[in-house]
């Protein structure tokens, strides 16, 4: 059976500002969802599976982030090696990950938005992406909520094949969560990048297989208020999960 890798970023950098004004002074990654922030859901998920490097990338009142990775996150998993990656200038996606290239060990590694909630198993997606010989996968999902998000094109074989100008409906949804080799790190330019775009795009150009992950587990993007309400909606049934996985577990 093949590892589950053991590092992994999550990107936690962004202005948030389709949630304003409540962004204006709480970072998206401190928003709360059902008590805990939204940022606390990707970290335990990433530990569950064994992860024990994990970066986290700031930018929007960085100081709140910092300071919540350096207390809460460090006391409640103090095994795992948490590493700070400030951007004075906010560098997408694509950016993030290639400023962190000499910290990354060679190898696989998971990639996270701190926004996406989702219950869905990672162990199952890591085992995938080793069945299927990927460079890369990602977690997709064809909710009926998100109909609106379908835009990712896939082959026959399930794997990414391009993304769409708008939602089509045989077409499937990021869901911001993602397994890649590092890599795609060496092809992504220096600056400012979309992972998608600049990265895997290109990549998938040149011929990397770069898997789609279906799952119909609970999914939510909280990248507006309207969504962050459907999210507790539909979220509710999963709040035993999330407690399995430690989210509510107190440090101390």
């Amino acid at each position: 059976m093949a590892e589950v890798p053991n590092q992994g970023l999550i990107l936690a950098a962004g202005h948030g500002s389709r949630l304003r004004p409540i962004t204006l002074h709480t970072p998206k990654p401190l928003v709360p969802f059902f008590g805990a922030p939204l940022i606390a859901y990707a970290a335990a998920q990433l530990v569950s599976q064994g992860v024990r490097r994990i970066a986290v990338n700031t930018h929007h009142l960085a100081e709140a982030v910092a300071h919540y990775v350096q207390t809460e996150l460090t006391a409640l998993y103090p095994a795992v090696e948490w590493h700070l990656s400030h951007e004075p200038e906010l560098l997408g996606t694509g950016g993030a990950l290639k400023n962190l290239a000499s910290w990354f060990e060679p190898g696989d590694l998971w990639v996270v938005n701190a926004d996406a909630v989702f219950s869905a198993d990672l162990g199952a997606m890591a085992r995938a992406h080793s069945q299927e010989e990927a460079q890369g996968t990602w977690m997709l999902t064809r909710a009926p909520h998100a109909r609106a998000l379908r835009v990712v094109l896939r082959d026959s074989r399930g794997c990414v094949q391009g993304i769409a100008p708008e939602a089509q409906e045989d077409g499937a949804v990021f869901c911001g969560v993602h397994l890649t080799s590092t890599e795609l790190l060496s092809r992504l330019p220096d600056g400012i990048s979309c992972v998608v775009r600049d990265g895997y795009m290109p990549w998938v150009a040149d011929g990397a297989k770069v898997y789609g992950w279906e799952t119909d587990a609970f999914w939510a993007d909280t990248g507006t208020p309207e969504r962050v309400v459907d999210a507790h909606l539909r979220g509710r049934a999963e709040l035993p999960v999330f407690r399995d996985l430690g989210v509510y577990r107190v440090a101390g």
